[in-house]
């Protein structure tokens, strides 16, 4: 609840820069309590205020899928894939719309192409709110080793 009450404060500070990220997290932070309602409503406001920005786009792609509005995730994943942007999708993104998806083997495969690319976003693999389906996929497991996590893999 504290983290939806800062991300509401970030949005009054700078609603066009600031607000649809932060937006997109506090809908995050509402699935995380199964308050789901909220959270789409939060993605809504954050993708008609901030429509082709790729962290609002994954964020709330991600979160469309785990609560079953699957079109409204895959046009997300479609339009991450396919929409020119000055500098390239970061894969991590779009692995995370797969797997709001239920798309283990797209998920892994973007992940993979993450991790091998180095994009810094692949530091927070083994943090993130992954499904449990996912986090259970040895192809995950490798990918968090390859990381060279200090500690145990999950």
């Amino acid at each position: 609840e504290e983290a939806i009450d800062r991300f509401r404060e970030m949005t009054k500070m700078d609603p066009a820069g600031f607000g649809p990220w932060a937006r997109s997290y506090a809908a995050l932070s509402y699935a995380l309590m199964n308050r789901n309602d909220e959270a789409v409503a939060e993605c809504e406001a954050a993708l008609g205020a901030s429509p082709d920005n790729p962290l609002v786009m994954a964020a709330c792609g991600g979160l469309f899928g785990r609560t079953g509005h699957r079109p409204k995730a895959q046009a997300l994943l479609d339009r991450l894939k396919t929409t020119p942007s000055p500098r390239p999708v970061d894969p991590y993104k779009i692995a995370f719309v797969c797997d709001g998806l239920g798309d283990s083997d797209g998920a892994i495969e973007w992940l993979d192409r993450a991790v091998s690319e180095r994009w810094p976003t692949s530091a927070y693999l083994g943090i993130e709110h992954w499904s449990d389906r996912l986090k259970s996929d040895p192809r995950f497991k490798v990918l968090v080793r390859r990381m060279n996590y200090p500690g145990k893999a999950p």
